[in-house]
């Protein structure tokens, strides 16, 4: 038995007390028609907006963005999903989804309106913190690699590339293991790597990577680890030194 749908006037409260507007639109010169809450969101002065209208309110470098979404989202079922800019501030983000559907026969686009500021502030932040990491650590002569719980690569520093001939785009998300280890020490490498998982840090191992070119280059790793919110392991830094000639010298 389907379960019965709430009305439509209790979803626009719901929506209404999120913060969340809502929009429907019959494509070619109809206008958008908008929820009191997405007319305050967008700052606009009318319910119904011409298309031209509604990128009056979108910041210039967002426009055409938002004019593809909503062609060619309006003769098919592909949906909508466009963030942009607000032209009075451009400080403001609004996020706009919806989805083409037939009503009465009718091609009709409808969704959502709703602030992502905060959201977007935050990925800018990280995007900060990520380029000041690489520019700090493309500073330091010691190789810097953080990987992830599965052992994949998630940061691989200049000083890794240069000592494997790899750049970091190449390795991003594969296993270090498979890419770098001696099938040979793969077995202890791996048996260090889940003594980390299991919070057995910080420790020291040393073994052999694998160059582009088939030569090897023996590092003496540091290897400490940052913690999930649930106390889990999330990922594991290793810090190394290329000892391949005080080893063959000693």
């Amino acid at each position: 038995m389907e379960a019965e749908r709430p009305p439509s006037h209790a979803l626009e409260a719901a929506l209404c007390a999120a913060g969340v507007g809502t929009w429907q639109w019959a494509g070619g010169d109809a206008p958008l028609r908008l929820s009191p809450v997405a007319v305050e969101l967008l700052g606009a002065a009318d319910e119904e907006l011409t298309p031209a209208a509604y990128l009056a309110y979108v910041h210039p470098d967002d426009r055409a963005a938002v004019a593809v979404a909503f062609h060619d989202a309006t003769p098919t079922e592909r949906p909508v999903f466009v963030p942009h800019r607000l032209a009075a501030a451009p400080g403001r983000w609004l996020e706009v989804r919806g989805r083409g559907t037939t009503s009465g026969g009718a091609r009709l686009l409808a969704g959502t309106l709703h602030e992502v500021t905060a959201h977007k502030q935050s990925e800018e932040q990280l995007a900060g913190d990520r380029a000041f990491v690489a520019t700090v650590l493309d500073t330091v002569s010691a190789l810097v690699v953080v990987l992830d719980a599965q052992e994949r690569i998630r940061l691989f520093s200049r000083a890794c590339e240069v000592a494997t001939g790899f750049t970091e785009a190449e390795v991003l998300g594969k296993s270090f293991i498979d890419l770098f280890v001696l099938p040979e020490e793969a077995a202890a490498v791996r048996c260090v790597f889940e003594r980390l998982l299991a919070r057995d840090f910080p420790n020291r191992h040393e073994n052999f990577w694998r160059r582009r070119d088939g030569s090897r280059v023996r590092i003496a790793w540091a290897n400490a680890a940052v913690l999930g919110p649930d106390g889990a392991v999330r990922y594991v830094i290793g810090t190394g030194i290329d000892v391949t000639e005080a080893r063959a010298t000693a």
